[in-house]
């Protein structure tokens, strides 16, 4: 990882499907770093063993489509190529399905507090959160919304942060109990380089 694009601060955003829904509801006003351009995250090698490392800027369709995930990794494949819509695969990455902010329609509402926004309550455990919600005794009752996180837990797969040892694709988020494990646990200015199957 290159220390001038870790020095220019901000939110870091790659396919910025996620960021730039948050930017225009006014959640994640920026300033954002770009990571599109570092190529070495991006792609698929093959590992000593039979395994394989996934690059953090991988797109989702790139990674449905691509023939060593589809036959090693088939959940994998096929949770990658059931996200979204055709052209939020196109643009949206791997490391930006692990890393995006909960989906909770009171948390992405500007006009509504709530825990994650410094509120004093989570007005989804008791407004409508016939969507949201699947069970919840913490404080913010939001489930983390990345698809491809199921599938990789399925292969104990381990996550690479740019600085630091490999850690389970687990650790990456809490079990419910505090605040913001609704979203993922990554330090800010950490980077998810890539992905270990």
């Amino acid at each position: 990882m290159s220390a001038a694009v870790l020095a220019r601060g901000g939110e870091l955003r790659a396919g910025g499907t996620d960021t730039t829904a948050r930017q225009r509801s006014g959640i994640s006003p920026g300033p954002f770093t770009d990571l599109s351009g570092v190529s070495h995250l991006r792609g698929t090698t093959a590992l000593p063993g039979g395994g394989l490392r996934v690059g953090a800027l991988t797109t989702l369709a790139e990674l449905a489509g691509d023939p060593r995930v589809r036959e090693g990794w088939p959940a994998l494949a096929l949770a990658a190529g059931g996200t979204a819509t055709p052209q939020v695969r196109a643009a949206g990455t791997l490391g930006g399905n692990l890393l995006q902010r909960n989906r909770c329609w009171y948390y992405r509402n500007p006009h509504i507090g709530c825990l994650q926004k410094g509120g004093t309550d989570c007005p989804a455990r008791e407004g409508d959160h016939h969507y949201g919600v699947v069970a919840g005794d913490g404080p913010c009752v939001a489930p983390h919304p990345s698809t491809l996180a199921v599938a990789l837990l399925t292969y104990d797969a381990e996550a690479e942060v740019h600085g630091q040892s490999p850690r389970p694709v687990a650790a990456l988020y809490g079990d419910g109990s505090r605040l913001h494990d609704a979203d993922h646990l990554l330090a800010p200015g950490r980077v998810l380089t890539s992905v270990r199957l």
